[in-house]
């Protein structure tokens, strides 16, 4: 153990003597003393540069992470307008079903006028028809194909049906529903459908 007492012995000139005899001493010391306190600056420095790499490292980070965010926001924009800016306008969405109704051997037995609703950012074509076709896979097809096509048409709603024999007049002659049976009976095979298509496109104004 170091008592303070000790040092009060401490012959303070004797000391300065020995130093100044040896001066290596007084330089080794003085070296020490420097390097101490290098050691301590260069330290104090290191641990203020690295707070800063820091600090930096996690500013860089949130903007990174605001950047990000931009590119996904400024992507699905892009994905919005690409899909809306496709649509069909009223007239091209008649046009389309027509060509495809054709395509796939199905016959349209009535159109409703085509209609359009807006709001701020889109407009939507809707078209209620009805059509009628020899067999169930026609059919299908033709729906399916309304889904598939490019530029974009949706079926919003379709019901299946078969042509009933009862909803025949029979108000006929016996001659007439002789000489019309054979066409009575092929329709009443034939499948019907009720459907409504419609095709969203991007509000341009």
């Amino acid at each position: 153990n170091i008592d303070i007492k000790d040092f009060k012995n401490v012959d303070i000139e004797r000391v300065k003597e020995v130093f100044q005899e040896r001066k290596d001493i007084a330089i080794n010391v003085g070296i020490l003393l420097v390097t101490v306190f290098m050691i301590l600056y260069i330290w104090g420095g290191y641990r203020s540069k690295v707070k800063d790499l820091n600090r930096q490292k996690v500013e860089f980070g949130k903007k990174i992470e605001v950047y990000n965010d931009f590119q996904a926001a400024q992507k699905n924009n892009t994905i919005f307008i690409k899909k809306f800016s496709k649509g069909l306008s009223r007239d091209q969405l008649v046009n389309n079903v027509s060509d495809l109704s054709i395509q796939y051997g199905v016959q349209i037995s009535s159109f409703s006028p085509a209609k359009e609703k807006k709001d701020e950012f889109s407009k939507i074509a809707i078209l209620d028809i009805e059509v009628s076709s020899e067999d169930y896979a026609s059919m299908v097809q033709f729906i399916h194909a309304i889904e598939q096509a490019q530029p974009r048409m949706k079926v919003q709603e379709w019901k299946l049906f078969s042509q009933s024999k009862r909803s025949q007049a029979r108000s006929r002659s016996r001659r007439a529903r002789h000489k019309t049976a054979t066409q009575q009976e092929k329709n009443a095979d034939m499948i019907k459908a009720n459907i409504r298509i419609e095709s969203e496109r991007l509000n341009d104004g």
